[in-house]
């Protein structure tokens, strides 16, 4: 019996962190895709910038709806590919905005209710 319960708390646990995963990139994803709305963002950035950007959020987007149920690490691994491919055009937005607009931080650690 406390062999089972503690089988049990284990798969408890990975599934809490698959979850924190997802819900970690999803929260990169929309907070981002808010921003996008605001015209000082829209300002400081290309045309062909401000595509790439979208349309890769809504790419990831879409994954992850298709993908409910990946293991921890796709979820990691797709954020850390979407953060490095995305780092020039975040770092141009940081450049060009106020230090007071507050922007998600593309990290690979929890996310930060106030970023949103």
């Amino acid at each position: 019996m406390i062999i089972e319960s503690e089988q049990y708390r284990y798969e408890d646990h990975q599934e809490q962190e698959r979850i924190k995963s997802k819900i970690s990139l999803e929260f990169l994803l929309t907070g981002l895709r808010d921003r996008l709305q605001d015209t000082q963002i829209v300002e400081a950035l290309t045309d062909s910038q401000v595509v790439n950007l979208t349309t890769a959020i809504e790419t990831l987007l879409a994954w992850i709806q298709k993908n409910q149920f990946e293991a921890k690490t796709a979820y990691e691994d797709k954020k850390v590919e979407f953060c490095k491919k995305m780092q020039p055009i975040l770092s141009s937005i940081r450049s060009k905005v106020p230090k007071s607009f507050n922007l998600p931080a593309p990290t690979l650690g929890e996310p930060n209710p106030e970023d949103a």
